[in-house]
């Protein structure tokens, strides 16, 4: 994927990384987009503010 094709799928992908017991995948896609993906507590909020959600 392209950044805005990865970009576009980045919320959906972590969601699913997480449902699977795989959070490190999900984290990886999310850390070219969002500040602390490690940080759960203001994951949603860093999701919102670059434009995943």
């Amino acid at each position: 994927y392209d950044e805005e094709g990865l970009k576009a799928l980045a919320a959906r992908i972590n969601a699913f990384a997480v449902s699977e017991d795989l959070p490190a995948h999900g984290e990886c896609v999310l850390s070219r987009f969002v500040k602390d993906p490690y940080d759960k507590a203001t994951l949603r909020e860093q999701e919102k503010e670059a434009g995943l959600r």
